[in-house]
């Protein structure tokens, strides 16, 4: 295992932008055909899916009999603040009524949900074949008291009888923060985001088209934050810059590229 500091320590006290990943959020662990820290309806209709957002797998719930609603479930885990958006990535497939409703409530640390709290709720009625962003708001009444979270997404059926055979929807890529997915795809064209080499032994370079520095956020599969700064400053419209992934562990993590409010999520295996 490799030693590994934390960068920029005096200048991460001061970025205000936080993000934590679900406990297997991009659905890459699977045993027994369930996804890793997640509960599911059947290992019948909720599935690997092989052409994830980012990596190797995401998570599809499909209907394989009529009225039975596919659904994927986070275990209860941890988080340091009281993030005020919970955010994914989809594709769906819905007949006329059916719509992929997604929740997610914040617990303190007795495992209580907060007073006061609204838990989020929203859902996806729209169709798309392509990975779509999507964010859900939470407030709070303490957000001081937030120590644990949960994440669900089921299908329902909004026009009163079951949800409808072969309606699907795919996710990955789950995570809290402070920021939301907004305009996404207008990001990803935009900046032309690049990372590279991946995997990565000692440094990951990051080349993208900018006005101004971006904030960049490195965290663990657990969803701790190992580095958070400005990037170097464009010259040309460019930045280019480099993560020294010398001193961490070996193993997966996501790299956060912010911009206006904006984040792009890539995932970065070390070596």
């Amino acid at each position: 295992m490799k030693r590994f500091y934390l960068l920029n320590l005096i200048f991460f006290c001061f970025i205000a932008v936080k993000a934590e990943n679900v406990a297997n959020g991009g659905f890459e662990a699977w045993s027994a055909g369930t996804p890793t820290s997640w509960t599911i309806s059947s290992t019948t209709n909720v599935t690997q899916d092989n052409s994830p957002h980012t990596g190797t797998y995401a998570a599809r719930g499909t209907v394989i009999v009529a009225g039975s609603a596919p659904y994927i479930n986070s275990l209860t885990f941890p988080v340091s603040t009281g993030y005020t958006y919970v955010n994914f990535y989809y594709k769906t497939s819905l007949q006329t009524g059916d719509d992929l409703f997604i929740t997610a409530t914040v617990l303190n640390s007795a495992g209580s949900t907060i007073v006061g709290t609204i838990t989020s709720g929203n859902a996806v009625t729209s169709n798309t074949s392509v990975w779509k962003p999507m964010s859900i708001p939470i407030t709070y009444s303490n957000q001081a008291a937030a120590a644990q979270a949960k994440v669900n997404f089921t299908m329902q059926y909004t026009l009163g009888s079951g949800v409808h055979l072969n309606s699907y929807f795919v996710i990955d890529d789950v995570t809290m923060s402070n920021t939301a997915l907004i305009g996404i795809d207008e990001i990803e064209a935009s900046t032309k985001l690049q990372i590279f080499p991946n995997p990565v032994h000692n440094s990951l370079k990051i080349k993208t088209e900018a006005v101004k520095p971006l904030q960049i956020t490195l965290s663990d599969a657990l969803g701790r934050v190992v580095l958070h700064r400005l990037s170097e400053n464009p010259v040309n419209g460019f930045i280019q810059d480099a993560i020294n992934t010398e001193s961490l562990s070996s193993g997966l993590y996501f790299l956060m590229v912010t911009s206006d409010k904006k984040t792009l999520v890539r995932r970065v295996i070390v070596e």
